[in-house]
């Protein structure tokens, strides 16, 4: 009976405290959160800001945004080098692609998802540089050149798919 009493009290106190935990002060060391803006007119609004003048994202803008040009990986290479086109009104900051790579028969090598990092202005392109995904230095891009012709060495192409994209909203 002791220990039912001493049971209920505890968990008594348990509620008393949870429920006045509201009125505790915020720890000064965790940093804060800004609030949201407030849309105050018609024209500004969240589709707006996040799509540019169009003021609708569709299936067919979103996989025309981001364009992948140039691509370059030579046999030696550790490194796969390419552009990215933005073709979209904002600031892009961070890009995320599916890369699949591919014999000249069509046969699928390998794929892999990308981050790739790095400011894209809006209707500006940048060359970017990633890790390879050949280690083992066997294959090359098939348009690459300057690649030794006497190394054996198997040509690749490839095929993108955008994921992903960031976008900066600044002031």
């Amino acid at each position: 009976m002791k220990h039912v009493l001493f049971l209920i009290i505890v968990l008594s106190c348990n509620c008393i405290l949870l429920s006045g935990q509201n009125n505790v002060p915020k720890n000064p060391f965790v940093p804060r959160t800004q609030p949201a803006r407030i849309i105050t007119n018609k024209k500004d609004t969240v589709q707006n800001t996040l799509c540019g003048k169009s003021g609708s994202l569709r299936k067919t803008d979103f996989a025309h945004a981001i364009d992948m040009l140039g691509f370059e990986k030579r046999l030696n290479d550790r490194t796969e080098t390419f552009m990215l086109q933005n073709n979209t009104e904002n600031l892009v900051t961070r890009v995320k692609l599916k890369i699949t790579y591919r014999a000249p028969n069509g046969k699928m090598i390998d794929y892999r998802e990308v981050m790739v990092d790095g400011e894209l202005l809006p209707h500006t392109t940048r060359q970017f540089e990633i890790e390879s995904f050949d280690k083992g230095k066997r294959y090359y891009f098939h348009k690459s050149t300057g690649g030794n012709k006497k190394l054996e060495g198997y040509p690749f192409h490839i095929q993108f798919s955008l994921l992903r994209y960031d976008i900066a909203i600044t002031q």
